[in-house]
Order: structure tokens, then C-alpha cells, then sequence
């Protein structure tokens, strides 16, 4: 069901198509969340959505890697605790089995850092960060990586490069201010 604001998400990731640059991202009213594509980021084109029984509600996140989309997006907080990963195949059209992954129901976002796609999410509240490994092999295998208390509102977690091939994170705080915070990933993912 579609109902209140329409959102396009701020995260674009690109393939090549017909020789062209193919800009994607997720996009959402209420309850109906899909992927959409662009050439020019004025006109949009509808994908797909998920074709499998699921509860989403609002922001969705998306990344493309190659021939497949990556997909993560909150459900309903009243019938569940799970967000939910998945990942669909651009050129059979056909989307994966869904991963639950435990969630608040915020916004979540994906990035590629050396090679390895992570999505960032609010796994208990949102007071708190979660980076998940997602295996592109088999995102059955995708492994939890962090789990922090920020005792502070951390939501909405948007993820980018920023310098010396580290990450900034701009987040808000209990919806009156946005953070901004640089940080090396790698301080997190390597033992």
C-alpha cells in the first residue's frame, strides 16, 4: 500500500547498460518500497520489488554490484523485529530467498569498502550502530561485524567516502540534528 511522503534514497551505485551509465537506488510511499533506475537523475524507471511475502515499511537501501542489486529494508515494527536482506538478479529478474537481520526498523545503508560490501543498520535501537559483512556469494553466510552502543541517537546512518579512502558517516540525532563523524572502517572489520 502506498500512502504519505515518496522518498528516492540518497545512495546511488552505477553499472553500464546498452553502453550507457545506469544510476540505481531504492525508492518508497508507506508500505510499497522498490528499486528504480536512471540515466540522467531526473527520469526515473521502476525495476522491481520484492516478490516474496514481507512487511516493508519506508526507506529501503540498495547496491549494485555487477549483475545483481543488493536490497535491505525495515518492516513493520508492530508485527516484527527483523528487518530483511536480499538481493535481486538484474538479468533473470528473479529475487533471493530473504535473510532476516534483527533491526529497530530505521534507515540502513550499504557501501564497498575494499572490495566488500557492508551495510550499516540500527540493530536493537536507535542508540545503537550495527555493520553486517554481506556476503555476495551467499547472503546466508553475511556476518555480523559490530554492534555498538553510541548512547546517543545514531539513525539514519548514511555512509560515504571521504578521505585517504576512509569513510564519513553523517547520522541524526533524535531528529533535530544531523552529526557528521569520519572514521576508519578498517579499525572495526581487520583482527
Amino acid at each position: 500500500q502506498m500512502y504519505s511522503d515518496i522518498g528516492i534514497m540518497q545512495k546511488l551505485s552505477a553499472r553500464i547498460e546498452n553502453g550507457e551509465k545506469v544510476y540505481y537506488t531504492g525508492a518508497y510511499s508507506g508500505d510499497f518500497t522498490c528499486i528504480i533506475k536512471s540515466r540522467d537523475l531526473i527520469t526515473w524507471e521502476y525495476v522491481s520489488e520484492p516478490d516474496f511475502a514481507n512487511d516493508s515499511k519506508w526507506e529501503n537501501a540498495t547496491y549494485v554490484l555487477g549483475d545483481k542489486c543488493y536490497y535491505f529494508v525495515r518492516q513493520h515494527d508492530e508485527s516484527t523485529k527483523y528487518g530483511f536482506l536480499t538481493v535481486y538478479d538484474l538479468i533473470n529478474k528473479t529475487w533471493e530467498t530473504p535473510v532476516l537481520v534483527e533491526d529497530c526498523q530505521s534507515r540502513s545503508d550499504f557501501i564497498v569498502y575494499n572490495g566488500e560490501l557492508y551495510l550499516f543498520h540500527a540493530p536493537i535501537d536507535r542508540e545503537h550502530i550495527g555493520i553486517i559483512h554481506v556476503d555476495t556469494e551467499n547472503i546466508k553466510n553475511s556476518t555480523v561485524v559490530l554492534s555498538a552502543h553510541m548512547h546517543t541517537s545514531c539513525f539514519y546512518p548514511f555512509i560515504q567516502y571521504f578521505k585517504d579512502g576512509e569513510l564519513a558517516m553523517s547520522y541524526t540525532v533524535e531528529r533535530k540534528h544531523i552529526r557528521l563523524a569520519q572514521f576508519n572502517l578498517r579499525n572495526y572489520i581487520c583482527p
